[in-house]
């Protein structure tokens, strides 16, 4: 493998690595109350928490896969997702 592939797989699992690391801190925020919104605007997606904090949109992709969170208002039409976000498992003990 040349150095210059070597390099540019470096790069992309810091990248994923990164989105990973505030999908999870997403996800602990949600875990402890907040729901994520979605917003629809001419500029693309904005997401928040509902304590205010902005979400990535690949982050915030990532975190509504999750089997933990579920979408409390369908899309309007099929392949779009809803506008809120919240978690739905029990807490762990």
């Amino acid at each position: 493998m040349t150095p210059h592939a070597i390099a540019m797989l470096r790069r992309q699992r810091r990248r994923f690595e990164a989105r990973l690391k505030k999908a999870d801190a997403v996800l602990d925020a949600m875990q402890r109350g907040a729901a994520l919104h979605l917003q629809r605007t001419q500029a693309g997606p904005v997401w928040t928490l509902t304590t205010g904090e902005r979400v990535d949109d690949d982050a915030a992709r990532l975190v509504i896969q999750s089997a933990s969170i579920h979408c409390t208002d369908p899309g309007l039409f099929d392949g779009i997702p809803g506008q809120t976000w919240r978690w739905w498992n029990e807490p762990a003990h």
